[in-house]
């Protein structure tokens, strides 16, 4: 059963990981991968498992806001 729930997941050469990933969320209706231009196969691995790619750029400025730092 899905649930009408989306799942954002961001990303950045992540081919190591996003399956997994993915797999933990299959319950949810809709997958976003916001992909921050990965230079392996983090995009190809998220399309064939059925989630949605969006291309992203993190500013530095984007990434100090969310971790402080």
């Amino acid at each position: 059963m899905k649930y009408p729930i989306s799942v954002l997941i961001a990303t950045k050469n992540e081919e190591k990981n996003i399956e997994k990933c993915i797999k933990s969320v299959s319950w949810a209706d809709q997958i976003f991968v916001v992909d921050s231009f990965s230079t392996d196969r983090t995009c190809e691995i998220a399309e064939k498992m059925g989630a949605i790619v969006v291309p992203f750029k993190w500013e530095k400025k984007d990434l100090e806001s969310i971790t402080g730092h």
